[in-house]
């Protein structure tokens, strides 16, 4: 595989795009030069991979609206930048600084389909055009990047950050190439002796008879933890420890608003494809509600399974009741977690699929205090409030799971349920092993 550019330059003018390759040729940077012909770009596809952008604002000829030109530059950015690019500094070059901060606006508010980047700057083109160079070169350049992205010391220590968990790939790659002489390296001689080393690495990790059924997933029980131990134990230089400390600040750091997107970020996997329902860790609903499917599976009635789950205290009472059907049914939505153990889902073992039910709840909802209230016994765990896209109404959720409530499926029985999202392993790890201690109640009596 071929690495893509980190740098590029968009323009609509040779002669522009020249210089700024030149500039950056002073620093000993390579940079793809993209030349735009109206809306049109030289390129196949959009790139990703991208972390610094180089961009023209008008690639239309002729006296044209302002509204005009930005779309074009709309255009032309998302024909260069993948939706899936990454983190990237966009810095505009133009005659007018106001020009950008418009051309900036009209892309957040207008464009919401254009990769958003992670800082912006502008760069006046006079100081690099033609008559510029002489005067003006990579120096001013390297100071010019510098002080956009020192204005956003957290946008630059994250980009570190991502640059030190590249090298530490790039550290375990290594350390399996030198498995093989320089003679070997150098004369590509090693194809046939590393095919055997990778296979054996693989069927080492998950098991020979597993290793067709996810060959990439083989390889990377087997290095991501080699990658974590070289990411966690690389030295920052001093540099990056004082751009660390500019991005934090001192001490303890209050985001709490932020924290359900960050639990989301942490603990909710919303790209669930290649997943199906029952696998490990993924929430899925059934077309008629995942509750009464469990009610009419062991003969119940619903509203005796939400009581085990919630309570309700309507005003004036003093002691709570059975939750209030309706503000479940308007707030809440039932729902199965698939239980898979880890080498089960790793190695598709196991004709049945076990399930919990779980009911995602408002985050609002708490345990005392009145209303719909969710219930504390020792079956009863909870997971951290995260945020969903799709919540219809509070946007602020968590789950509510209840080891009273398991049960198993065969994969027939799950051809009509729909995958809602997955709990990510650190979150469900944390869940099973909960079941487990609460099933197994472990300790022992002893006798001084």
């Amino acid at each position: 595989m071929i690495h893509p550019a980190a740098i590029v330059a968009v323009d609509d003018k040779p002669g522009e795009l020249k210089t700024i390759i030149d500039a950056l040729r002073q620093l000993d940077v390579a940079c793809l030069p993209v030349l735009a012909d109206g809306a049109n770009v030289d390129l196949r596809a959009p790139l990703k991979g991208v972390r610094l952008v180089f961009f023209d604002i008008n690639y239309l000829s002729g006296v044209v609206s302002e509204t005009a030109m930005f779309e074009a530059a709309a255009t032309v950015l998302m024909k260069v930048v993948a939706p899936d690019n990454g983190p990237f500094v966009l810095i505009t070059w133009s005659s007018k600084s106001e020009t950008h901060d418009r051309l900036m606006a009209h892309l957040a508010r207008d464009v919401p389909e254009a990769p958003a980047p992670a800082v912006t700057g502008f760069l006046r083109k006079e100081r690099f055009t033609a008559e510029g160079v002489g005067r003006e070169g990579g120096q001013a350049l390297r100071d010019e990047i510098k002080s956009v992205i020192a204005s956003q010391p957290q946008v630059q220590a994250l980009m570190g950050w991502e640059l030190s968990a590249r090298e530490a790939a790039g550290d375990v790659v290594c350390s399996l190439l030198e498995l093989f002489t320089r003679e070997q390296r150098f004369g590509a001689g090693y194809g046939d002796q590393f095919q055997q080393i990778l296979s054996h690495i693989g069927a080492s990790a998950v098991g020979a008879e597993n290793v067709d059924m996810d060959r990439r997933g083989a390889m990377d029980e087997a290095l991501v933890p080699i990658l974590f131990d070289r990411l966690t134990h690389q030295l920052p230089d001093e540099d990056e420890e004082a751009v660390w400390t500019a991005a934090l600040g001192a001490g303890a750091g209050n985001a709490r608003a932020h924290g359900p997107r960050l639990n989301a970020l942490s603990h909710i996997a919303r790209n669930v494809g290649g997943t199906a329902p029952g696998d490990r860790g993924v929430v899925f609903a059934v077309p008629e509600g995942a509750g009464q499917r469990m009610a009419e599976r062991v003969g119940v009635d619903l509203a005796a399974i939400a009581a085990d789950f919630l309570n309700s205290l309507p005003e004036g009472r003093n002691k709570p009741g059975p939750p209030d059907m309706a503000d479940v049914t308007a707030r809440c939505r039932w729902v199965f977690i698939g239980t898979r153990a880890v080498c089960d889902q790793a190695q598709a073992k196991g004709a049945m699929r076990p399930v919990v039910l779980a009911l995602e709840v408002p985050g609002s909802l708490k345990e005392n205090g009145r209303g719909l209230r969710y219930n504390t016994h020792g079956a009863i765990e909870l997971t951290p409030r995260f945020t969903l896209a799709d919540a219809a109404d509070e946007s602020d959720r968590r789950l509510v799971v209840d080891w009273h409530w398991t049960t198993s499926f065969s994969k027939a029985e799950l051809n009509t349920a729909t995958v809602l999202y997955r709990i990510r392993e650190p979150l469900i790890s944390q869940l099973t092993t909960q079941m487990g201690v609460y099933a197994t109640r472990p300790g022992i009596i002893t006798y001084d």
